[in-house]
């Protein structure tokens, strides 16, 4: 039954991101044997996915080893996470790792994949897609394309305003006028002349 094999890849996941949070090395030496765990899921209950999956661990750890100065590994873990899934935090994290080494092509694609995504929510997408047009934006002024640079940040401006003319936010939503002040903000800084 897949309901006993979902229960330990959760304590795989929860053991994963507790020794990624205080000892990334032990966290990355128990990887190969939650590689090992999902293989062998994979290959019995073919038509059952296994959550939380490998994607997951991988960007539990990318992200860990990505805040203490790991960018290589990170970067690995990112690619293999998007290799089997591509999700918006390990395309994010591609992107944002190839922007400060200068791989802007790279970082650009990395961003731009996020729009082609399936998203359980319209929140969740107009989070991700106003986080992508807005590294966009300071990708293409790196580039010198100005033009591109105001487009994408109009795009997450006409965004970040469809999501605060909800009258149902909470708090947390409402929160988000402070993200649109900083849109303005980079506007302004990014297209003076």
């Amino acid at each position: 039954d897949a309901l006993p094999i979902s229960e330990l890849a959760l304590l795989y996941q929860t053991r994963l991101e507790d020794l990624a949070s205080a000892a990334p090395e032990r966290a990355q030496a128990l990887l190969p044997d939650l590689e090992r765990f999902h293989r062998d899921a994979a290959r019995r209950w073919r038509d059952r996915p296994v959550e939380p999956g490998l994607p997951q661990a991988y960007m539990t750890l990318a992200l860990s080893l990505y805040g203490d100065g790991e960018a290589d590994k990170a970067l690995t873990l990112a690619e293999s996470s998007v290799a089997i899934e591509p999700t918006p935090s390990a395309l994010d994290l591609i992107g944002t790792i190839s922007h400060k080494r200068g791989k802007l092509d790279v970082a650009a694609s990395a961003f731009d994949r996020i729009f082609e995504l399936g998203f359980d929510n319209a929140g969740e997408r107009l989070h991700w897609e106003i986080a992508a047009h807005l590294e966009l934006a300071a990708i293409e002024t790196a580039k010198k394309d100005a033009v591109a640079g105001r487009r994408h940040l109009k795009a997450a401006l006409r965004h970040l305003n469809g999501v605060l003319q909800y009258p149902q936010l909470d708090a947390g939503q409402r929160g988000r006028r402070h993200e649109r002040g900083q849109v303005y903000f980079a506007s302004a800084m990014w297209t003076k002349p």
